[in-house]
């Protein structure tokens, strides 16, 4: 069982970026990692920019995105991590946009 089951239950359901900063916010002050940290204030210096504005760069969400998941695997033991938990809707509307 990974120490971090906590967290990556709820990184699992962030499908928004202000969840995203949410998560990424707490686990940069309650990590105990330097790893772990650094790779969430990773994700809170690009979210913190373009969180409370109604329109983002698509470039910066990309990168936050891209962030998140290299937190995500950072908070999994690196023989356990295959890929990031998602949520199944959110690969559907991913895969449907591609087209």
């Amino acid at each position: 069982m990974n120490k971090h089951d906590g967290w990556l239950k709820v990184a699992g359901d962030a499908c928004s970026f202000m969840r995203m900063y949410a998560l990424a916010l707490e686990i940069s002050t309650e990590a105990k990692e330097q790893h772990v940290r650094r790779a969430s204030k990773d994700v809170v210096s690009v979210l913190e920019g373009v969180i409370d504005r109604p329109i983002a760069d698509a470039r910066k969400l990309k990168e936050a995105r891209r962030l998140f998941t290299v937190m995500i695997a950072h908070l999994c033991d690196q023989n356990e991590w295959t890929k990031p938990p998602t949520r199944t809707s959110f690969t559907l509307k991913m895969s449907m946009r591609s087209r």
